[in-house]
């Protein structure tokens, strides 16, 4: 502005002390000086979030991830912020809203939890100060805990009429202790199928297929009939007694269909089915006797023609 006299400018971006000199034409003038540069204020979109439990978790385990609080240019913000985490279920008639727990832990981050039990889609959302964070919102998967046999459930009319000879349909659901239907099909479910006066087992030819989401399809047939059968459904290698009873069961899961019929179960908590006899099996008595006797007709007939 006069001879001899600057007038400098600087805009710095990244806060922490700097020592400041001043050089003319090379060579240094006056004195040097140390400068701090603070953090600006916090700011959204220059905070970020980190952790796994930001995209998944588990049904019943506590998912954490950490939330750092920056100014525009990424410089960390001590303090001073309102961080909060909200997850909004996706098409979900039983999950909540869960609204997550925030610490604080004074060094410019937030530690975050949530524990969810509903399995499935969420859209995870957090927000600086009343504004959403950077990357917002997140898709969050829950996916369902261990199968819990006791949650395990079975129906279908393979529980309330068989008629020998005709294939009949079980479907079981395998779920986790919150009531999730289990992801893939990597459980063991098997039917046995005896004779509730002798005790013995009854052979059947049985087909069991993975449907997806936990569900398994059970279809059986017997050609015996004309007692009364004991059925019991087993998930790895341990019976299954929530067949039908609906005080073990979810509302969902217990919900009237042309599936969900009533059954009757024993002592043992097996199902107690009548097995009718409407298939007829082969008389192979009377085939045995044919197999004998028609060569010695031939015999005989064919020493007449000769005489």
């Amino acid at each position: 502005s006069s001879p001899e006299i600057y007038k400098v400018g600087f805009t710095p971006v990244t806060s922490g002390t700097y020592t400041v000199s001043i050089k003319w034409e090379g060579t240094s003038v006056g004195t040097t000086s140390t400068l701090t540069v603070q953090a600006g204020a916090a700011n959204a979109l220059g905070t970020v979030q980190t952790g796994s439990a930001l995209t998944t978790t588990t049904a019943g385990v506590a998912g954490t991830f950490t939330i750092t609080a920056n100014d525009a240019f990424g410089n960390r913000v001590v303090g001073g912020s309102s961080v909060l985490t909200v997850l909004h279920p996706i098409n979900s008639t039983t999950a909540s809203v869960v609204v997550a727990g925030v610490k604080d832990n004074e060094d410019g981050t937030y530690s975050v939890s949530y524990m969810v039990t509903v399995a499935g889609n969420y859209s995870l959302q957090s927000a600086l100060d009343g504004d959403l964070i950077k990357g917002g919102p997140l898709r969050l998967w829950v996916h369902p805990a261990s199968a819990v046999i006791a949650r395990t459930y079975g129906y279908g009319e393979g529980l309330v009429s068989v008629q020998a000879g005709a294939p009949r349909v079980i479907y079981v659901q395998t779920r986790d202790m919150y009531d999730n239907n289990l992801e893939g099909n990597t459980e063991t479910i098997d039917i046995l199928l005896t004779n509730s006066t002798t005790s013995k087992e009854v052979a059947i030819a049985k087909e069991i297929k993975a449907s997806g989401n936990g569900l398994y399809l059970i279809q059986y047939y017997t050609f015996e009939g004309g007692f009364d059968g004991l059925i019991k459904i087993t998930h790895n290698t341990t019976k299954v007694t929530n067949l039908l009873a609906a005080s073990n069961v979810t509302t969902s899961a217990t919900q009237t269909s042309s599936r969900r019929l009533l059954a009757t179960k024993s002592d043992t908590g097996d199902i107690i089915v009548n097995v009718e006899q409407v298939y007829t099996p082969p008389d192979t008595e009377t085939e045995m006797t044919l197999l004998y006797v028609l060569p010695l007709v031939s015999i005989v007939v064919g020493a007449m023609i000769q005489i």
